[in-house]
């Protein structure tokens, strides 16, 4: 119900201005391990507030959505729209930020129950993102798993695609993952962030993935 309270595509437009595209899975298309059969979700009021009736909640609830104010791209202004549309299925949804510092040292003790987090893997797959956000906090893996989503299933096909080394087989194995991960909505996936270089007359940039500026991405424009 609050997924398909969610309208993505006024996210990408009005709180990122286009600088964005809507997500609908925990990594972006060409991302080795990007499941194309998962199709985007789109908004629908009338089903998500069935739903809430259906869990009980006719008249909806009460939860406070938190996120930090200084380091995720538009937090504050993506968790205030976030509210207002979880307001029109009678979600009553108080905002509250503050500074990463304190916001980080608050998801690890796990003393909040809806926040808005970022991602980003650097490797360019599936693999270091489910290693990290979706596995079964507590041991070697699931460092960044605030919401403490636990699936026995998914941590023993992540451990199975961790050994192997047929492309084919492992890419199979982190697609079906990822059609769990959001069938279960561990994580309510919203956009990945358009990332803009700008560079004087004379000059290229070639675009990290990591979104570093480096020196030597720059070159004499041919």
């Amino acid at each position: 119900a609050l997924s398909l309270a969610i309208d993505r595509d006024l996210i990408v437009s009005r709180v990122n201005e286009g600088e964005a595209v809507r997500a609908n899975q925990l990594v972006p298309e060409n991302f080795f391990g990007y499941n194309p059969a998962i199709q985007p979700e789109q908004p629908d009021i009338a089903k998500a507030r069935r739903l809430l009736a259906e869990a009980g909640y006719p008249d909806g609830f009460r939860l406070v959505l938190h996120t930090s104010n200084d380091r995720i791209v538009n937090a504050a202004r993506t968790v205030q729209a976030i509210a207002q549309m979880w307001g029109r299925i009678g979600i009553r949804t108080e905002v509250e930020t503050m500074p990463h510092t304190v916001y980080s040292g608050r998801t690890q003790r796990n003393e909040l129950s809806h926040m808005l987090h970022s991602f980003g893997s650097g490797t360019g797959e599936a693999l270091a993102t489910f290693v990290s956000i979706v596995y079964t906090r507590g041991g070697q893996f699931g460092g960044s798993n605030r919401g403490r989503y636990s699936n026995p299933a998914v941590d023993a096909a992540i451990r199975t695609a961790l050994t192997t080394v047929d492309d084919d087989r492992r890419r199979k194995i982190l697609e079906d993952t990822m059609a769990t991960v959001i069938a279960d909505k561990a994580i309510l996936p919203l956009v990945f962030w358009v990332s803009t270089w700008g560079t004087r007359p004379g000059f290229a940039y070639t675009p990290q993935a990591s979104q570093a500026t480096l020196a030597m991405a720059t070159r004499p424009a041919p």
